[in-house]
């Protein structure tokens, strides 16, 4: 009789851990199930964020380019600045008036047809030989730390033209000062060139100046 309990002791015994068994790899199958779950979502997620910002984040494509320009400007590397331009869109955009805006991108495709096109190409690239002097004869005592602390207003105005207004903090000497800018960004492919504004017609003409002299 003791020989008949003891058998059924080892049997329950055996179906007990073979039942834990059985339901800790349950467990276990369930949490893995869950972790590729989570992964898998993340990795979505990542790249649904990479296809908004390469195809549709044009607002921050253009502080982007404020940024790099204004950081190449504080650092008087003024050929750096320039390249943040497009230079056919600065050359429309300059004799267009707000109420033609609108008309920006059927300009540019008529401007690069033009007679005119070749010759302010010239032009632009002697600009940009003129940063190459200016460079040479910055001081890096003057140089300045200059950030976009926030865009305060983003509209599109006309086809592929949009009205970047940014506030602008510039540190020189230990004094900060900080003022609000516009700036008007085209874009251009995947990203965004500048094309006039308060920081950009300025810089042109100095630069226009010099490499007229």
């Amino acid at each position: 009789m003791e020989e008949n309990e003891n058998v059924e002791e080892v049997k329950e015994t055996v179906v007990d851990e073979a039942t834990e068994t059985t339901s800790g790899n349950g467990v276990g199958a369930t949490i893995k199930s869950k972790k590729n779950l989570i992964i898998a979502i993340v990795a979505i997620l990542v790249v649904i964020c990479v296809i908004f910002n390469v195809f549709f984040n044009t607002k921050g494509k253009a502080k982007s380019v404020i940024k790099k320009y204004c950081t190449a400007l504080g650092k008087g590397k003024y050929q750096k600045a320039l390249k943040q331009i497009d230079p056919v869109g600065m050359y429309v955009f300059q004799d267009l008036d707000e109420d033609s805006y609108e008309d920006f991108w059927e300009e540019y495709k008529e401007f690069k047809k033009s007679d005119d096109y070749e010759e302010s190409m010239d032009e632009w690239k002697e600009m940009l030989d003129a940063c190459k002097d200016a460079e040479e004869d910055f001081d890096k005592d003057d140089a300045a730390k200059i950030k976009v602390k926030k865009i305060t207003k983003f509209k599109k105005v006309g086809k592929k033209l949009y009205q970047v207004k940014a506030k602008i903090q510039s540190k020189v000497d230990g004094d900060t000062d900080t003022e609000t800018m516009t700036f008007y960004v085209m874009k251009d492919g995947l990203g965004c060139k500048l094309v006039g504004g308060d920081a950009v017609d300025g810089i042109v003409m100095m630069i226009a100046f010099a490499a007229a002299l």
